[in-house]
């Protein structure tokens, strides 16, 4: 039996790199969504905080979040995150 995921990414961009970030995490958006397994990925910004995002995900299983952290693109982004956004990340299992 597989067990579905959420995973909340809350990105928050260090000043000066703004438009870099949301740049970075908006090239991984669209190619994610198309991964063996992603059941949604998108990214929103926060009303009231301009350098706050987050990335709302749900994944079919273990086995295809996995896959996404293993796989380029995801690779790529962390690369382009490193020293320029703080980074929080949740993930759910839905409850019985």
């Amino acid at each position: 039996m597989h067990e579905e995921l959420a995973v909340v990414a809350t990105i928050v961009a260090e000043q000066g790199f703004e438009a870099e970030v949301l740049a970075a995490l908006k090239a991984v958006e669209l190619t994610t969504q198309d991964e063996d397994g992603c059941l949604y990925y998108h990214l929103y910004r926060d009303s009231a905080d301009s350098t706050r995002l987050v990335m709302l995900e749900r994944w079919r299983d273990q086995a295809a979040l996995d896959a996404h952290i293993a796989a380029a693109p995801f690779q790529a982004l962390a690369k382009a995150l490193e020293g320029k956004a703080q980074l929080q990340v949740s993930t759910l299992s839905r409850e019985p």
